[in-house]
């Protein structure tokens, strides 16, 4: 099976989103604890960026969640 690799930033960044809103974070407040830019932060939850490891590592520990989670697409 071949991975679409446009597919798989939009799910991750559809797990973001819906982990963000289930901590109750708001994009400026994730953007903050992770020290990304609220757009860097936006474009990553619509999938329209790819990013570095570095910055799903912040994202998992500021919404602690193992990073693992951010792979699980059962939405």
């Amino acid at each position: 099976m071949k991975t679409n690799q446009k597919e798989i930033l939009f799910n991750i960044g559809q797990k973001v989103r819906i982990e963000r809103t289930k901590k109750g974070l708001s994009q400026e407040k994730l953007a903050e604890l992770t020290d990304m830019s609220i757009k860097t932060l936006g474009k990553i939850e619509r999938g329209q960026t790819d990013f570095v490891i570095t910055n799903l590592i912040a994202i998992a520990n500021a919404l602690d969640v193992e990073i693992s989670e951010l792979f699980t697409f059962t939405f």
